[in-house]
């Protein structure tokens, strides 16, 4: 459980962002939702990973740590979006 909470999110988030880079490269827009799900997922194993960590009484991992975590959430989010955003806004130009 550790590993994937550990690198699981890292290997969600560089998936979403490869989604939404071939759903703008491509006409395929239905690669956003599946960018979108990928971001949930990463997100959802940071929050699995705070609660083992809670689990185990190891306060001052999560209070190391928990800055980083908001800002890679915030940046994963905000890049996902835009990239989601784009390529839904290119196919509605290209029709």
């Amino acid at each position: 459980m550790d590993l994937l909470t550990s690198f699981g999110p890292l290997l969600l988030g560089l998936l979403a962002w490869g989604l939404g880079l071939a759903a703008l490269a491509g006409r395929r827009r239905g690669l956003c939702l599946l960018s979108l799900g990928c971001c949930a997922a990463a997100l959802f194993l940071v929050i699995l990973h705070c609660g083992v960590q809670l689990r185990e009484g190891d306060f001052a991992a999560i209070e190391d740590t928990w800055d980083a975590f908001t800002l890679c959430a915030a940046v994963l989010l905000a890049g996902t979006l835009a990239l989601a955003g784009a390529a839904w806004l290119r196919g509605q130009r290209k029709g």
